[in-house]
């Protein structure tokens, strides 16, 4: 606050109240008190993008009239800058913030004060596509290999693990430059080797039953 008046109490009375120059000011720090804006568990928000497209809204106290700055990360050394797009006293709204996984926030009002960062108003990124880390369930060499599947054997029965199985439909499994990744629902260019879930079960983020599968050669 600014210009307050004082008032001196003790045991014997009470001055009067100060007026003009006999006043203190104060400079006032942010205070967070939650995050929205992509899947929201109250005071935080989980599952953003990590290039930052979704904005969030950042609401607390003291962030000022005018638009300071707000940044994200792990630590405050190595945050990034994210991009304001409102600002009110109470509430924030910014979008392209960036990194993985739990980013915390300080938000720069205009007198320059910052916040400390809480542990519980954190906005989390992950990854928004499903990657793919295992195949097991034909003739296994190795955790990320499984070899002589036969399309059409009712009896083997693929399983997938990594994360980020979110979506539900048909599961495309294609190696890109080495990177092997889950596309839910994507279709698939034309390849001389390919693979594809024709019906999927997905029993978790991290786990997804392939029953039934066509495709060829080596994926």
């Amino acid at each position: 606050g600014f210009n307050l008046s004082v008032a001196v109490f003790t045991a014997y009375g009470t001055s009067v109240v100060s007026t003009g120059a006999a006043t203190v000011s104060y400079t006032p720090v942010p205070v967070l008190k939650s995050i929205a804006g992509c899947t929201d568990t109250y005071p935080a928000t989980d599952s953003c993008p990590m290039d930052g497209a979704v904005p969030v809204t950042i609401s607390g106290v003291n962030f000022g009239l005018s638009p300071g700055q707000v940044r994200a990360g792990s630590s405050l050394a190595t945050s990034s800058l994210c991009t304001v797009l409102s600002w009110t006293p109470t509430r924030v709204v910014v979008s392209n913030y960036s990194g993985m996984g739990t980013q915390m926030v300080w938000v720069t009002n205009k007198w320059n004060m910052t916040n400390d960062p809480s542990p519980t108003v954190v906005v989390t990124l992950v990854d928004p596509y499903p990657i793919l880390l295992g195949v097991s369930g034909c003739t296994d060499l190795q955790p990320t290999h499984t070899a002589l599947c036969l399309p059409g054997n009712r009896s083997q029965v693929l399983t997938l693990t990594g994360v980020g199985f979110v979506a539900k439909g048909s599961v495309s499994v294609v190696s890109l430059n080495g990177t092997t990744r889950a596309l839910f629902n994507a279709s698939v260019p034309h390849r001389s080797a390919y693979f594809e879930c024709g019906a999927t079960v997905v029993l978790s983020d991290t786990t997804v039953l392939c029953p039934s599968f066509t495709g060829a050669g080596q994926n």
